[in-house]
């Protein structure tokens, strides 16, 4: 018998899971230490001094009724709880108890695995779908939107439920550069003393002042959580409810602040994941806003309507098609884990988990690339006169060792007007597709630049012996999240690379396109604008 016990407790103390059992007064008598490790307790030692009558994170967190329910039952029960221990470590567990018989009373054995990580990356999972139903909701609303103040209601209300906000207010910088809301919610202003004038629901020719101004003449996200606090604070109107907290994230139209977003009182305070969320919801808001109030411009507009239109269809089918698609990989295999998940983790449910990583990781990416996109043609240049010969020369080195890679440099590239971290990433981006889609045994890649007319800008080129490209496929290796290969084939990719580099082209007043043939290797041109068109920022 005392060698079968003692099989028994050696196989407990090498489980993956955290075992300790009670006796029939409450204390325990076996703890192994991946139970202690979980808990944060020093070593087992520690948790063998405790008494479940007397563990008050137990109690605050229902595990102790649990416990007396299973005392009663004497049947195995599983629950899944938020405790922060004794110890101080705060953890999700996922848990059986089972009470059991022996001649020297009733006695309790629980058994414990953290799956903190899994609750966190359900937590995000949830979160990044409902960015993505927002950002459907605001295409699938846009069109039952009667006018202005409907759709700037429809795009407020998006960002406050992203945010998880109380009170909020959209709005635009009308001609005498005084501030007008477009849409305000309700709460915030019902119990306002102001003047009838200038209470909800809508407010006109605001004086850029405070917080909210602040945003607006920096053109940069606000994020506090003691608003009061901030050099800007103007105070509140009487009545005005309390704010708590406040975000206010700038709307930018052709690299100038055109509006912004006021957002308060989140419970728990704003973080910087809700500046990253307003970054991709705050494009489309844009281009719901001025698609919408492009009905009322006159004909010389209509077709940048429709131009506008066809980047809001193509947004949305990135949004509900391939952001989609490994959120639905992830949530059908959460579901599995969540129904069959055993109480000891074997190799199948490894093999789970290490799913859900890896399709959590595709989600990251393709998320950080669309932020990205959306970011670029925010940003404010900085141009400057540059040498991008020497931006090339800086690349180049990098591929000076490589054997089987030749760049010939057919004409020095000029100095020309652009923004330096921009060029270099266009140029890098280029080069690097005419390396990575090329199965030549050398890979020569020819670099130059064209200069038609003294008044044009100058035409750069990359030319490269790789695969080539279908002329039918010319206008779609610009489109964000197109890839005309497998996911796999030639080093992977998000397919982002030509769109961003696009993005950054024409944020430049340029145009990029290319002559190629399949197996005939591929030429890009792009060029800058003209000079007398680019300004600096």
């Amino acid at each position: 018998m005392k060698n079968k016990l003692a099989i028994f407790e050696t196989i407990l103390e090498s489980a993956p899971i955290g075992t300790a059992v009670y006796d029939e007064n409450g204390q325990c008598y076996f703890a192994n230490d991946v139970a202690a490790e979980m808990i944060g307790a020093q070593d087992k030692e520690v948790v063998l001094e405790q008494n479940y009558h007397k563990i008050s994170s137990w109690k605050t967190s229902g595990i102790y009724d649990l416990v007396l329910t299973a005392l009663k039952t004497n049947e195995a029960s599983r629950h899944t709880k938020f405790v922060k221990s004794t110890f101080g470590k705060n953890i999700w567990l996922d848990f059986i108890l089972k009470s059991f018989d022996t001649s020297s009373g009733k006695h309790l054995i629980l058994m414990i695995n953290d799956i903190s990580t899994l609750k966190q990356n359900e937590h995000e999972l949830i979160e990044r779908t409902q960015l993505l139903n927002s950002v459907k909701s605001l295409y699938e609303n846009k069109n039952n939107c009667h006018d202005y103040y409907d759709v700037s209601q429809l795009c407020l209300n998006a960002s406050i439920g992203i945010t998880q906000s109380k009170l909020g207010f959209i709005g635009e910088i009308n001609n005498r550069n005084k501030f007008d809301t477009t849409g305000m919610t309700n709460p915030g202003w019902k119990h306002c003393q102001m003047s009838t004038e200038e209470q909800f629901p809508l407010i006109k020719d605001m004086d850029i002042a405070g917080i909210w101004g602040h945003v607006l003449k920096t053109g940069k996200p606000l994020l506090l959580n003691q608003p009061h606090d901030h050099p800007s604070s103007t105070g509140l109107p009487a009545g005005h409810p309390e704010l708590k907290s406040f975000l206010g994230y700038p709307l930018f139209r052709n690299n100038s602040v055109f509006g912004m977003i006021a957002l308060a009182n989140k419970d728990d305070g704003y973080c910087q994941k809700d500046i990253d969320n307003l970054d991709i919801l705050s494009n489309a808001i844009i281009e719901i806003l001025f698609n919408m109030n492009s009905k009322f411009l006159t004909q010389k507009y209509i077709q940048e309507i429709e131009e506008s239109n066809q980047k809001l269809d193509e947004f949305a089918y990135i949004c509900s098609h391939d952001l989609k698609e490994p959120l639905r990989a992830i949530s059908n295999y959460s579901l599995f884990l969540k129904e069959d998940y055993a109480d000891k983790l074997d190799a199948e449910g490894k093999r789970f988990i290490e799913t859900i990583v890896n399709n959590t990781k595709r989600m990251d990416t393709l998320i950080s690339t669309l932020l990205r996109y959306s970011r670029i043609g925010r940003t404010n240049l900085v141009i400057q006169k540059t040498n991008i010969h020497d931006l090339l020369m800086n690349i180049i080195e990098h591929y000076q060792s490589e054997q089987d890679i030749e760049i010939i440099i057919d004409k020095p590239l000029p100095e020309i007007n652009c923004d330096r971290t921009f060029m270099e990433e266009i140029l890098l981006n280029l080069i690097s597709n005419a390396l990575k889609y090329n199965e030549k045994a050398i890979k020569i890649i020819n670099i130059g630049y064209i200069q038609e007319k003294l008044s044009m800008p100058n035409i750069i080129y990359i030319k490269d012996n790789g695969i080539g490209i279908d002329p039918t496929d010319h206008e779609n290796i610009f489109k964000i999240f197109k890839r005309l290969h497998g996911r796999d084939e030639f080093q992977g990719g998000t397919g982002a690379g030509l769109t961003i580099t696009k993005k950054m082209v024409e944020a430049h007043q340029g145009k990029i396109w290319l002559e190629s043939l399949p197996g005939n290797g591929s030429t890009f041109y792009f060029y800058l604008g003209v000079k007398d068109e680019i300004t600096s920022k």
